[in-house]
């Protein structure tokens, strides 16, 4: 699969490749992840099918996006318009190069998000060039990446044993050592009978001693981290781009339980930032380890 660059830097070297966007206000909607990608590989051809995405937000409330595209200054196709709702959502859109498209022809996509403030509606706005006949570089990941991370396999609250992780450093705690930097702790691991090798959030009903069959490791936390999972194994960990990350999506649980050696697990973080974790080993039982690799954005 062949991506296109939007940082700025590498699109600039390539030539062939702009990306814009309007400035705005704390308050005013905001388009970030604006990626694209030619979902056929190689050179940009005639009937290629091309894949836009971008996360939109607004404090205030979304109302509706538009997608447009142009080349030489003439409008191709009608424009897309989406209704939105809520403060925070996904978009994705697809565009198909023209059967007349010429080679080095240029053609621009272009976004726009609209807050749902009826009497003075704001909007923000991102845009990128795509080149016919042209082979664009896979953009590389930019983001941190954390290996060998180790995680220990408990029965108990045992306050010496290393179970949390902060996703963002690849800093890991110990039980006692995760009570006293709460804020710090993005994932908890552990074995147990029912859920067998399991990653779990700081709230997850598993590990916060809510229940009968629940671990303790977050009992009486005052806020813990709402991390959110969901399983990505159709994901290549290894060589996932910034826009792989970008694109993942469905973010509902607070565990992935059964765990397995070469299993990926897609996270955002509950300060909003998506990554990865490859299972590269897990302890399969109450004593032993699990290691981990993870990918997460700047």
């Amino acid at each position: 699969m062949k991506r296109l660059k939007s940082i700025f830097m590498a699109a600039a070297a390539l030539g062939v490749v702009g990306l814009t966007s309007c400035s705005k206000d704390n308050n005013d909607p905001i388009i970030t992840d604006f990626l694209t990608f030619d979902v056929n590989g190689g050179y940009i051809e005639p009937g290629d099918s091309i894949e836009v995405s971008a996360t939109l937000t607004d404090a205030e409330g979304l109302e509706e996006a538009r997608f447009s595209v142009e080349t030489n200054g003439t409008s191709v196709g009608t424009v897309t318009t989406t209704g939105l709702s809520g403060t925070n959502e996904t978009y994705k859109t697809y565009f198909v190069v023209p059967s007349t498209a010429q080679n080095g022809q240029v053609y621009r996509l272009k976004l726009t998000v609209q807050d749902d403030d009826k009497d003075a509606p704001l909007t923000d706005f991102a845009e990128e060039d795509i080149t016919v006949g042209v082979v664009n570089v896979a953009p590389d990941f930019t983001g941190t990446a954390w290996t060998g991370v180790t995680l220990e396999a408990s029965t108990s609250t045992a306050a010496n044993m290393i179970v949390f992780v902060n996703l963002a450093s690849g800093t890991t705690y110990t039980v006692q050592a995760g009570a006293s930097n709460q804020n710090q702790v993005d994932l908890a691991y552990f074995y147990g009978s029912s859920n067998g090798d399991a990653l779990a959030a700081p709230d997850d009903e598993n590990i916060d001693g809510s229940n009968a069959n629940s671990f303790e490791f977050t009992q009486g936390w005052a806020s813990p981290n709402q991390t959110r999972l969901v399983s990505a194994n159709n994901v290549d960990f290894d060589n996932a781009t910034d826009a792989d990350i970008a694109a993942l999506s469905t973010f509902t649980a607070s565990i992935v339980p059964n765990l397995a050696a070469g299993n990926v697990v897609g996270f955002v973080t509950a300060s909003g930032k998506k990554g990865l974790i490859k299972i590269n080993s897990v302890a399969g039982s109450t004593t032993g380890s699990a290691s981990l690799d993870i990918k997460i954005q700047n």
